[in-house]
């Protein structure tokens, strides 16, 4: 609490595709919100879905020329709220002209995916020029089986935030499934 206020605590929602394409790979996208609009953001998703009579989960890879207008309404809502609630969409990917080091090691190279996360997350929204000091990241499943990996990842993410005077403990990154969440499938769509 500062001055008697209670300080806002923000929630970045966030989806990646390793997928390597013929000109772009590694690409990541995020969206950073005020926990306390959560609840009525997902209300005006769940009106449109009402209203669109949607019950499936709403996913880039789910796209097909049947469900393409339903898309695009739902891409113009999506942009609707950024505006209506001052949201931050951050998208980054590596173009792939831009080779990483031939002086990587075989560490580097195993962990590229977790680098390029925690590059995304640390930078791309400008949290340490912000007065943001408060965050969770509830990321989509991490496309990783090995749980040391992960939990080092995370320690890592904790620690830059944190030296950064941004609170953020272990717990506070937690994956999460797309489909138990509309944020984070308005993240999938715009990843594409």
């Amino acid at each position: 609490m500062v001055f008697g206020f209670v300080m806002s605590k923000y929630v970045i929602y966030c989806d990646e595709s390793e997928k390597n394409g013929k000109n772009y790979s590694d690409f990541f996208a995020g969206l950073l919100v005020t926990e306390c609009d959560i609840e009525l953001i997902n209300h005006k998703i769940l009106v449109f879905r009402q209203v669109h009579n949607y019950t499936g989960e709403l996913k880039w890879s789910k796209t097909c020329s049947k469900k393409l207008e339903m898309y695009k309404k739902y891409v113009d809502e999506f942009f609707k709220i950024i505006s209506e609630f001052d949201l931050k969409v951050r998208i980054f990917f590596r173009h792939n002209a831009n080779k990483p080091s031939k002086n990587l090691t075989q560490n580097h190279k195993e962990k590229s995916y977790f680098y390029l996360y925690n590059q995304f997350l640390r930078h791309h929204f400008g949290l340490k020029y912000s007065n943001i000091k408060n965050v969770r990241i509830y990321a989509d499943v991490i496309p990783d089986s090995n749980k040391d990996k992960i939990l080092e990842f995370k320690r890592y993410v904790c620690k830059a935030f944190n030296d950064q005077g941004i609170i953020l403990k272990d717990d506070d990154i937690s994956e999460v499934l797309s489909h138990e969440h509309s944020i984070l499938q308005f993240v999938d769509i715009v990843l594409g």
